[in-house]
């Protein structure tokens, strides 16, 4: 059962990120309106939570998407999928241990590729942006084995910045 969920997270993600990157602003404000009134008539309707959350999340809107993942999240915790995307909300907001935490959930939850390499570049940004520099590395290291194009950049900066940060404690 637990397989099915991250499969159906998966295709779910994916699919929402594909609609929403062909929709227009008012595409999606007709959607987030549309999962609202399902959500009016049955408040714990996990789907229509999550869904509106994506739509939030797509308009940056990270305070409503948080809200309404976590109230997903409260209705199913074993909810991957509204797991990582509201990990992904924490980390836009800079609210890092948050999304620490939702992403390891995630990790320890889901054994596929996607997930995983979704897991691996978050939390690989957000050691960067904390100063884990060696964090950072050995995360997107863990992402590059999945995707090797899509990650290469980011190790590449890491390293960058990881080395300037020895030379800086090594002149010291």
């Amino acid at each position: 059962m637990k397989v099915f969920r991250v499969a159906l997270c998966i295709a779910v993600i994916g699919f929402i990120s594909i609609l929403f990157s062909c929709q227009k602003s008012k595409e999606v404000n007709e959607n987030i309106r549309v999962e609202s009134k399902r959500i009016k008539i049955n408040p714990h309707n996990i789907k229509a939570l999550y869904h509106r959350g994506n739509g939030y999340l797509h308009k940056e809107n990270y305070k409503k998407a948080i809200k309404d993942f976590s109230k997903a999240i409260e209705l199913d915790p074993e909810m991957v999928c509204a797991h990582l995307a509201r990990g992904y909300a924490y980390l836009v907001i800079e609210e890092y241990e948050k999304a620490l935490s939702d992403l390891n959930l995630v990790y320890n939850s889901a054994k596929d590729d996607p997930v995983l390499f979704a897991v691996f570049t978050c939390r690989g940004y957000v050691y960067k942006k904390i100063g884990n520099y060696n964090k950072a590395i050995e995360e997107y290291r863990r992402a590059f084995k999945i995707d090797p194009q899509y990650v290469e950049i980011d190790i590449k900066k890491a390293l960058a910045k990881a080395l300037e940060k020895l030379e800086e404690d090594f002149s010291k």
